[in-house]
């Protein structure tokens, strides 16, 4: 799992928007910890599949460095929400600008493997998620 507060994690995964909301207005002073924070709850929200609570955390500052972070396994919240064949979370975060394809020194994110080697893609395949594998091939 994606390290961050338990109970935060827990709201993630459930989908519920307006609880998720309000737990966040109150969290961290620091902005980069509270960046970190939502980044993990973005995992969290994309292996659960849901897109609610995925667009809310875009919203709030997730990815606000452009950059997908990782759990212990490696995995990103692409990793995640393949995993979980979330098509509709897939095609949200390759909307955003951290996963967008890039031509400069960050690697693409749909070639990042998770702790194993695998990409999204590979994650999505071996799941059998034939939607998750479509928006994945869509978005890159």
């Amino acid at each position: 799992s994606f390290k961050g507060d338990a109970s935060l994690e827990a709201l993630a995964r459930s989908g519920d928007e307006a609880k998720l909301r309000a737990a966040l207005a109150p969290t961290c002073k620091r902005r980069d910890a509270y960046d970190r924070l939502l980044d993990s709850l973005l995992g969290e929200a994309a292996a659960a599949g849901s897109r609610g609570a995925c667009a809310l955390l875009l919203r709030r500052g997730a990815l606000a460095a452009n950059e997908l972070t990782r759990d212990a396994r490696g995995r990103t919240a692409l990793h995640a929400a393949a995993a979980a064949g979330a098509a509709e979370v897939l095609e949200l975060l390759l909307g955003h600008e951290a996963c967008a394809p890039t031509a400069g020194p960050r690697e693409d994110p749909l070639d990042l493997g998770d702790g194993r080697g695998r990409t999204a893609l590979m994650v999505a395949a071996e799941a059998g998620k034939a939607d998750a594998c479509r928006a994945l091939l869509r978005g890159g």
